[in-house]
C-alpha cells in the first residue's frame, strides 16, 4: 500500500506495480477538466462522467497525477463490461478513500440491485460485498475511517478456497468464507451502483482497479 501520510512509498512505483499486475481495468481518477476518466489499463475501459464530482484534487500519493471527489449525484461509469465479470474466478476489487463525514453509498463495483460486488463505504467503516440474491459475502472493516487521511482499501474473492478477504492500508482486517462465487452486477460504477440511479457516495476516491 501507499500514500496517506504516515505511509513512506515510491508512488510511481505504485502505479507501476499496478499495471504490472495486468488489471482489467485502472482508473487513477487524474483526469481534468474532461467528461471521462481514462482507463490506463490498456483496454479502453474509459469511463463516463456525471453528475457532481470535483476533478484535479489533491491525491494519494505525490506522483503529479490527481484524484476525484464525488458527492450528491457524482459517478464514473464504465459501463457493462465483459472483462469486469467476476465469473472467470478469483478477483481483487482496490481504490483509495478519503472521507470525514460519515457517508453511505458504493466506492467502485459493478452492482445492481441484489446482485453484483462492490467496494462501498458505510457510514463511517469499509465493506466489500457481493450479493446474488442473497448475500454472497459481507466483510467491513473493523475501526472508523472518517479522519480525512487517504485509506488504501483491497477486497479479494479466492476461488480457489471460497475465501473473501478485506485490507485496509495493507494490513488484512477480514476473512469469510462465501456461500458462492460473485456475479456481475452490470455496469461498474466508481461512486455509484444501481446504474447510477442510488448509492452515491461522498468522498474522495483515487486509483481504482
Amino acid at each position: 500500500s501507499t500514500s496517506a501520510p504516515w505511509i513512506t512509498v515510491n508512488p510511481v512505483g505504485y502505479a507501476l506495480t499496478v499495471l504490472a499486475d495486468q488489471p482489467a481495468g485502472d482508473w487513477r481518477l487524474g483526469d481534468s477538466g474532461t467528461e471521462t476518466a481514462a482507463d490506463t489499463s490498456g483496454h479502453g475501459l474509459d469511463a463516463v462522467l456525471g453528475g457532481t464530482r470535483a476533478q484535479g484534487i489533491a491525491a494519494s500519493m505525490a506522483d503529479g497525477d490527481a484524484a476525484m471527489a464525488f458527492a450528491a449525484d457524482g459517478y464514473a461509469d464504465v459501463g457493462s463490461r465483459w472483462q469486469l465479470d467476476p465469473a472467470s474466478g478469483s478477483f481483487s476489487l482496490e481504490a483509495w478513500v478519503r472521507f470525514t463525514n460519515p457517508t453511505t453509498g458504493t466506492v467502485a463495483g459493478a452492482a445492481w440491485d441484489a446482485y453484483g460486488y462492490q467496494l462501498e463505504l458505510s457510514g463511517t467503516r469499509a465493506r466489500f460485498r457481493a450479493d446474488s440474491g442473497q448475500p454472497l459475502f459481507l466483510l467491513e472493516s473493523s475501526g472508523p475511517l472518517n479522519d480525512g487521511v487517504w485509506h488504501h482499501l483491497v477486497g479479494v474473492f479466492d476461488a480457489g478456497t471460497s475465501q473473501a478477504l478485506l485490507y485496509v492500508d495493507g494490513v488484512l482486517g477480514h476473512t469469510t468464507p462465501a456461500t458462492g462465487a460473485p456475479v456481475f452486477g452490470g455496469s461498474f460504477i466508481i461512486g455509484a451502483g444501481n446504474y447510477a440511479a442510488s448509492g452515491f457516495v461522498t468522498a474522495a476516491i483515487d486509483e481504482v482497479a
